[in-house]
């Protein structure tokens, strides 16, 4: 847990191996606490909210109300922290291929580059299956941070909410 520092049943945000700091695009993956998960209860003795829990909050982007309130998004680092704007929110419909469950070809979202000719399939697929127009603009030469959790009702879905780079900040700890 990065408030408490005490061990979290339920995992941590983590990039995707392929990725560092510098890709175009970082993948970050976080579980989604579902509804039937019992968080327990805080130090103080009150139940924790597992909407409140790792990625879960994600869902609250599938609102385009939710999204307008909560466009940006921040990635705090040792020395700096980048700002990202919400781009597109989706579903990605896994499909198994030897043994392991991938997105369809159009849906690579977990790519740390993307050349032009498949960004361009990408984003056609994104708009398809997005849950509404943020108007945000966006293209190959953008940077991006992908966020990725579990869809409750169904194991084969991810939910993706992708987001282009806006800026840094830099201050010294």
């Amino acid at each position: 847990d990065f408030e408490t520092k005490k061990y979290s049943v339920i995992g941590t945000v983590f990039m995707d191996s392929e990725c560092d700091l510098d890709c175009q695009n970082i993948i970050l993956y976080g579980h989604n606490a579902f509804s039937s998960y019992d968080a327990g209860t805080d130090e103080n003795g009150n139940k924790i909210d597992n909407k409140t829990l790792m990625f879960t909050p994600l869902d609250q982007f599938k609102d385009k109300e939710n999204y307008k309130k909560n466009k940006t998004v921040n990635l705090i680092l040792e020395d700096e922290i980048r700002t990202y704007e919400v781009a597109a929110v989706y579903y990605c419909k896994l499909i198994e291929e030897d043994g392991y469950l991938v997105p369809e070809e159009d849906m690579y979202y977990y790519l740390p580059y993307y050349g032009n000719d498949y960004f361009d399939t990408y984003k056609e697929a994104i708009t398809r299956e997005q849950f509404y127009s943020t108007g945000v603009d966006y293209s190959n030469k953008d940077k991006f941070l992908t966020l990725q959790t579990c869809v409750e009702a169904d194991g084969n879905l991810r939910l993706i909410v992708l987001c282009k780079y806006i800026s840094t900040e830099f201050y010294s700890g």
